[in-house]
């Protein structure tokens, strides 16, 4: 009860906000003030339920994606928005409170599903009104800088993955057998949500076109309300023949989304666009977590099972802490310099320390280094593929091998492109004057961030505990070695360089090195980031496609040199620009028929009559 009462405060604030019209600050404060309550409302009941918790799967955990990430983007939203369209607070607090208000509503009526006893269509209609309200409303904040083609162009892909979603979603609820059939739409409604391989188009261009805290709400825990729609409403109802079919499913579309994702991140140079793929790559982690659970329970194979429901539940949580945090440092980043251009960067973290620490923290933890709590989540994934090895029958050892080649891999390529992130944006020498005279940002913004990165380390001491609700003791036991090992390193690191600051006062001895010509570095001298992944750009270039832009230094002294390069989407290339493409040549052959002759239409209309009629006739 207390969910929807906050829902109604969260809607009321959005609605006060647009009502306050020009005047910011109202606007700002009542959005702020009716979301914090609603948002509390909702923590309480959150915390109720998990009292009572019997270890269902993946239903009460993602809300709390969906509560943490609102409030942190609130308050981080104030600071942004100065100076990046606070003249239409309003109309931002208005959304931004909807969208939320519509997210709670998904969550609420897929954790009572089961127990509402209403009818499948009804249910199904308040979920898609919901649903499509939820769409309708973060579209709006997509196209917030209305002024820019960018953001009208992501806008406008976005809502029609959404109303595509919508509509096989409506065809999912039109056949309550929950079959094959009933799967596969749900896999491609909730997928186009979620952003699965060649369903993902929207993804990379809404999230650099949004605010960064619509970003960080968005691919933090919007996204993964797919997985809660699809799991809950598709695969757990069915039988075990969904269940092998769902497990196999998830885990080709995993792997390649996880690689895929990560691959097309790493020639980036927009950081937000940057992100973005890494999301998509972490989506496949998530996708592969689930299969493996799902093929666990379908071989009997109890440790496989509880590990991989747990570290794809886990994973959704630390994505949202992590990803979120690092969209919200990307937005400090636009917010000091006006440019997320990584190759325009450089240098900002003796400008903007606060904002550098945090967003190196953070990308550390996104790519699963111990002994951040993105290691812990990725850990069970690792059990529960060794436990498919081990006591896997038929092809399911050789699964699970590609399983753990591909989420290695993927870790390696990931913790490559973080690190050019961090390189290119914080490291160096500025190389430009945006650069130059960045500042951070303000005290709450810096707050926020570093707040979701506490709660990330909070997860890591979590996870034996929520295992052991889960009912695995035994991995429960495992993983808080690996947990509490993590916490200890994570003390000892700041305890270890306090000593060093207390303990050794010696003096820096300083002379010039042997340069070279490096006496008076400037930027230059330093890698690019895209210099920094041109090795793997190449190596993984017959699927990244990379075109390259070289300006080749000439003379003794020569004035400049540089490489700028451009991928396309390996989806729109490969399938989706072949597909319009195909649309366009039908449509165009057959627009002739719009200037047709009237009798030839009044005779297809009679002969279609005629043909129902037939049809009517021979079906009794």
């Amino acid at each position: 009860m207390l969910d929807f009462i906050s829902v109604g405060l969260i809607a009321a604030g959005g609605l006060l906000a647009l009502i306050c019209g020009k005047k910011a600050r109202p606007a700002t404060l009542s959005g702020i003030t009716f979301l914090i309550a609603g948002v509390v409302l909702s923590g309480v009941e959150l915390v109720t339920e998990l009292q009572a918790w019997t270890g269902k799967i993946a239903l009460n955990w993602f809300q709390f994606p969906v509560l943490v990430l609102a409030l942190a983007a609130a308050l981080y939203s104030p600071g942004y928005l100065h100076g990046h369209g606070s003249d239409r607070s309003n109309v931002y607090w208005f959304f931004f409170n909807i969208t939320v208000a519509a997210m709670l509503m998904v969550t609420r009526i897929t954790q009572m599903w089961t127990l509402w006893s209403a009818g499948i269509a009804l249910k199904g209609l308040v979920f898609m009104l919901a649903w499509e309200i939820m769409g309708a409303a973060s579209f709006a904040l997509v196209m917030f800088d209305r002024h820019s083609q960018t953001a009208r162009r992501a806008g406008w892909i976005y809502m029609a993955a959404c109303h595509a979603g919508g509509a096989l979603l409506i065809l999912f609820f039109l056949f309550p057998d929950r079959g094959l059939l009933s799967f596969f739409l749900a896999l491609t409604g909730f997928g186009l949500k979620i952003g699965f391989p060649l369903l993902h188009i929207w993804l990379p261009d809404a999230h650099p076109a949004a605010p960064a805290p619509v970003s960080a709400l968005m691919s933090g825990a919007m996204i993964e309300l797919g997985f809660l729609g699809l799991i809950s409403l598709a695969v757990l109802p069915g039988d075990m023949a969904v269940f092998r079919c769902a497990g196999w499913t998830l885990l080709i579309l995993g792997v390649c989304g996880a690689l895929g994702g990560i691959i097309f991140a790493l020639p980036q140079n927009n950081l937000k666009r940057l992100l973005a793929y890494s999301s998509i790559e972490n989506m496949g982690l998530i996708s592969i977590a689930f299969a493996l659970g799902l093929l666990g329970r379908y071989y009997r194979i109890p440790a496989m099972e509880i590990a991989g429901f747990a570290g794809a539940v886990l994973h959704v949580l630390n994505h949202a802490l992590l990803k979120g945090g690092l969209f919200l440092c990307a937005g400090s980043v636009l917010k000091s310099t006006g440019t997320l251009e990584m190759d325009k960067l450089g240098g900002m973290m003796r400008r903007t320390p606060a904002t550098g620490t945090a967003f190196t923290l953070h990308a550390a933890g996104i790519c699963g280094l111990p002994p951040f709590n993105g290691f812990v989540s990725e850990f069970l994934i690792y059990f529960a593929a060794f436990n498919g090895i081990t006591a896997g029958s038929g092809v399911l050892p050789a699964a699970a091998t590609l399983v753990l080649i591909s989420v290695a891999l993927t870790g390696g390529i990931a913790t490559a492109a973080l690190v050019k992130a961090v390189g290119a944006v914080f490291l160096g020498e500025p190389r430009s004057a945006a650069a130059v005279e960045a500042r951070e940002v303000s005290k709450t913004m810096v707050m926020v961030q570093f707040a979701l990165f506490a709660l990330s380390l909070l997860m890591v001491a979590a996870t034996p505990w929520i295992l052991q609700l889960w009912g695995g003791d035994e991995l429960s036991v495992i993983t808080a070695k690996v947990a509490w090992a993590s916490v200890g390193v994570t003390v000892l690191i700041p305890a270890l360089l306090f000593i060093q600051k207390c303990c050794c006062r010696r003096g820096i001895r300083r002379s010039i090195t042997w340069d070279c010509g490096y006496a008076a570095p400037d930027a230059r001298m330093e890698y690019t980031g895209t210099a920094f992944t041109q090795p793997l750009s190449d190596l993984f270039n017959p699927v990244l496609k990379v075109k390259k832009e070289l300006v080749k230094p000439e003379g003794i002294f020569p004035e400049r040199a540089g490489l700028k390069e451009s991928v396309a989407d390996g989806g729109v290339r490969n399938f989706w620009s072949p597909l319009t493409g195909l649309v366009n040549k039908i449509a165009a052959k057959s627009h002739r028929l719009q200037s047709g002759s009237l009798h030839f239409y009044i005779l297809l209309v009679l002969l279609a009559l005629v043909a129902m009629l037939v049809y009517a006739m021979v079906r009794g």
